[in-house]
């Protein structure tokens, strides 16, 4: 259960860093649009992409936190998890 605590945290904070780094991106992108015309273009992209990895983020945090807690769900969370990542998967494979 250590590793799998572990490895949950770990995709947490990857999952959260990104979302923070899209965040940020799609702030400079909002702000910048009009200086290029091809930059305004991205923007539906990078927000969508923003999305995916909050939400990526907030679904591996519970999971972590169920299964640190040993609450009744934590299996439901980890099958969440495995979800979202296959999501995140397929979200990247068909961009």
């Amino acid at each position: 259960m250590r590793y799998l605590q572990t490895l949950n945290w770990v995709l947490f904070a990857a999952g959260l860093t990104m979302a923070v780094l899209m965040g940020v991106v799609s702030l400079i992108l909002l702000i910048y649009r009009e200086e290029a015309a091809d930059i305004g273009s991205n923007v539906p992209r990078v927000l969508i992409t923003f999305a995916v990895f909050f939400v990526f983020a907030l679904v591996s945090g519970l999971s972590s936190w169920s299964l640190q807690r040993r609450h009744g769900l934590m299996w439901t969370g980890q099958g969440a998890l495995a979800a979202a990542i296959f999501g995140l998967f397929f979200y990247f494979r068909n961009l």
